[in-house]
């Protein structure tokens, strides 16, 4: 987990919560406890980073201009 939560650049608290809410995909090699080692793909990972993308001041005035 903690290499997952480096590759989002956030921190360990806040992936827990990610994970515990179901916002982020993984595997369990014992999916019936909450303690067991999950696994994140990296696409799964870049998908969640692109879904909640913030847009930069600059993308949104050059939207706004056309």
């Amino acid at each position: 987990m903690g290499e997952a939560a480096d590759y989002l650049n956030i921190g360990s608290t806040a992936f827990s919560n990610l994970v515990n809410r179901g916002e982020l995909k993984f595997t369990s090699l014992r999916p019936d406890s909450k303690t067991g080692k999950k696994f994140f793909m990296v696409s799964d990972l870049r998908d969640w980073l692109e879904s909640n993308k913030t847009r930069s001041i600059k993308e949104i005035k050059d939207a706004a201009n056309g």
